[in-house]
């Protein structure tokens, strides 16, 4: 319960910061800017970083199931558990074909 929480917590955060860097950085535009002159001034490297910042934390946050590593080890014990069935059922079809 308490991954789910943190998880959702930190998710809403990374909303809230990538909302923060798009108002924060397009707030200070002047009318004169081009998009080029905006990328390479101070306040564009920051809205890069922040954007960047926010999506890896909930790119993470959802790839993981809510920050949930555990969730991540036990889908692979799942598929090396079916590939070990599979290897039995070709050794016992194996047998039979011989007998």
């Amino acid at each position: 319960m308490k991954k789910k929480v943190s998880g959702i917590i930190s998710f809403i955060g990374a909303i809230v910061g990538l909302c923060f860097s798009l108002f924060w950085c397009f707030g200070s535009l002047s009318p004169s800017y081009t998009f080029m002159e905006f990328l390479f001034d101070d306040n564009g490297v920051l809205l890069v970083m922040g954007v960047l910042f926010s999506v890896s934390i909930m790119l993470y946050i959802i790839f993981t199931k809510l920050g949930d590593k555990h969730f991540l080890n036990l889908k692979k014990i799942d598929i090396e558990n079916q590939i070990l069935k599979k290897q039995i059922e070709q050794c016992e079809l194996k047998n039979k074909l011989k007998e």
